[in-house]
């Protein structure tokens, strides 16, 4: 919903989800919330020749292992373009840096963490114990070869 209205009107989101389930709730927020007329969805893992011909302006990746798709996203991208990623583990960042040279740079790494705080004027502080789950997005940005 947010990359639908971020293009507006006249751009595209294309999606490709290869789990059923998935595929079918993602539809059905977006049916829900008005957010078809510019989304383009597939049910099956990525496929670039689904989107064959089409420079894209942006691409976000959230799949276990992006490392497969690094060098077909790049053909895909316009130059200079950006490339998003969400991984929950630091080591799959470590890999994916690996992967990402010679076709991406200029990269930035930010931890998304969640904590919580007691709500007491008198004593404002973090909770005692923290049951947390971390996940790490990374940007980078197409480079010419």
């Amino acid at each position: 919903m947010v990359f639908s209205s971020s293009v507006g009107e006249s751009g595209r989101v294309y999606t490709f989800e290869r789990e059923e389930r998935i595929f079918k709730t993602a539809k059905r927020n977006l049916e829900k919330f008005g957010f078809t007329q510019n989304v383009v969805m597939f049910n099956k893992p990525f496929d670039p020749a689904e989107v064959e011909g089409i420079k894209f302006d942006a691409v976000f990746i959230d799949v276990r292992e992006p490392y497969p798709y690094i060098s077909q996203v790049w053909e895909l991208l316009k130059p200079s373009a950006p490339i998003g990623f969400l991984l929950p583990t630091a080591n799959q960042v470590q890999e994916l840096l690996k992967h990402l040279k010679p076709y991406f740079g200029d990269i930035e790494i930010v931890e998304i963490l969640a904590r919580y705080y007691k709500a007491n004027p008198e004593r404002f502080r973090p909770e005692d114990t923290m049951v947390a789950h971390t996940a790490y997005l990374l940007f980078a940005k197409k480079l010419s070869t």
